[in-house]
């Protein structure tokens, strides 16, 4: 968070490096395409960064938006603001891809930040918000992402800072059973009608509520309905006929900011908070680190996979980066090792 740093981004990807993680590139804003002057200097900046770094390792997520706001766009209705979207998105994917690069990209929904399909009758609608894009590499790069988040304001009426209030019942695990249903459905119907799989770069059990509904006090707490919530989405996500499709980040609320008081060094996966509270869904090493060909089996088809590929790096011909199990932008024996150890592991997602 803060003011952009290539020194602290390299620095990033790195750290990222070293535990053969992925790493998302968050443009933290709101505003950047109100208008042609505003757009295409975020554009002019994107293509500073991304030429800088297209070829530093192969395991970045480019998020060129935040959150962003209709608000300042030019007048028209949340359909006509979604439209709007889709053609500075197009034109940061276009722009993107003129350049190489050939990372996985973020597309927002217009409604994580709040849009006119978000009412008290609930967020069944805000699948038609996700901007459309093409992308002109095959197969393409594009993830889709709702922010996923249950606030209490919206459900009571009430602000975060009542004491008291007469509609504290509608803050319930109804509501929030509701709120997780719907949000799967918008993630269902948005993948159905722009073709591209789900990863959603925020949520969790931040819910602006009142000191007095919280189970576990700070940004990084939680009430028990919007735990309740957190669960519920996941269990749905990440068990559902479609769970290969989707994919979520949640905001632990660490310190790197400062308005998350009480968060702790590790925020809410601190003990206690709700990171260390929800059931998680089932992860495998082997599919993370060794699994070429996404079979649930390390065998000797992802052996040959990665050895079909050997020697060659990233920006050259024959250059696979799925190939590239390290990240570190070439295939080498440290990949084909990465295979051979876990010969013979078999995962079982169920």
């Amino acid at each position: 968070m803060g003011n952009y740093s290539a020194t602290d981004l390299a620095r990033a990807i790195q750290i990222a490096r070293r535990f053969s993680f992925w790493i998302i590139v968050d443009y933290h804003g709101y505003n950047d395409v109100m208008n042609d002057t505003v757009g295409n200097c975020w554009l002019n900046f994107w293509s500073g960064v991304v030429a800088q770094f297209e070829y530093n390792y192969t395991r970045i997520i480019w998020e060129p938006l935040n959150e962003p706001s209709p608000k300042n766009m030019p007048p028209g209705n949340v359909t006509y603001h979604t439209a709007y979207l889709s053609q500075w998105y197009q034109a940061w994917v276009n722009q993107t891809r003129a350049l190489g690069d050939r990372h996985w990209i973020v597309v927002q929904n217009l409604c994580s930040l709040g849009c006119s399909y978000s009412d008290e009758q609930g967020r069944h609608d805000e699948w038609k918000a996700y901007p459309t894009v093409k992308d002109r590499i095959l197969p393409g790069r594009i993830f889709i992402s709702l922010h996923t988040y249950l606030e209490y304001p919206s459900y009571t009426g009430c602000a975060t800072s009542s004491t008291i209030c007469s509609t504290d019942h509608d803050w319930n695990f109804t509501a929030a059973d509701k709120a997780a249903r719907e949000d799967y459905l918008n993630m269902v119907n948005g993948t159905i009608n722009t073709g591209w799989p789900v990863l959603n770069t925020e949520g969790g059990t931040t819910c602006e509520c009142p000191t007095r509904l919280m189970q576990v006090q700070g940004t990084a707490g939680y009430s028990n309905v919007s735990l309740h919530y957190i669960q519920q989405l996941m269990s749905i996500e990440f068990n559902g006929p479609l769970a290969s499709k989707f994919g979520s980040i949640y905001w632990l609320s660490a310190p790197w900011i400062d308005d998350t008081p009480g968060a702790g060094v590790y925020g809410a996966l601190s003990p206690g908070e709700w990171g260390r509270v929800v059931s998680a869904p089932f992860v495998c090493q082997a599919l993370l680190s060794s699994d070429y060909n996404y079979d649930w089996t390390v065998n000797v088809f992802d052996l040959a996979a990665v050895g079909g590929t050997f020697g060659t790096h990233i920006g050259g011909p024959g250059y696979f980066d799925r190939a590239d199990l390290n990240g570190d932008g070439k295939i080498d024996i440290r990949d084909l090792v990465s295979v051979a150890r876990m010969l013979g592991v078999t995962c079982n997602p169920n």
